[in-house]
């Protein structure tokens, strides 16, 4: 029972610190957008992509180094975490579009929806592929 509740305690602390590193890239983006917004003539496609590269670096670098502690393997983790995080802003941008004009739900409700479901499928698929342990 011991074990099982260190394992508990090892995966809480790995979740939060999951946690603490999305909030900072998630910050990074939005002050690379605001930052681009005031600077730049930029259109905002391109604003916010440029944005999201900068926030996945942060990401990147935070899961690896921090949150999951990928000690060999790095570039591989980063490159599977990069398909993952393209591959969850199709699913936000998805949600977005599918609740928001065919069904003519509030965007504000669709995109708390996506809020609601990205960050968990985000730390599962981080968790268990993009940064597994022994992944290749």
């Amino acid at each position: 029972m011991t074990s099982r509740k260190s394992a508990l305690k090892r995966e809480a602390f790995t979740t939060i610190r999951f946690g603490a590193v999305g909030i900072v890239a998630t910050f990074v983006h939005a002050a690379c957008v605001v930052i681009l917004s005031l600077n730049t003539a930029w259109p905002p496609v391109v604003m916010n992509s440029s944005a999201f590269l900068i926030a996945f670096a942060v990401a990147a670098l935070g899961h690896s180094l921090y949150t999951f502690r990928i000690a060999r393997n790095r570039a591989a983790a980063v490159t599977r975490y990069f398909v993952l995080s393209v591959l969850l802003l199709c699913v936000s941008n998805g949600a977005l579009y599918l609740l928001v004009d065919p069904v003519g739900v509030d965007p504000a409700f669709a995109k708390a929806v996506a809020v609601a479901i990205v960050p968990g499928l985000s730390y599962l698929l981080s968790r268990f592929w993009a940064f597994a342990p022994g992944a290749a």
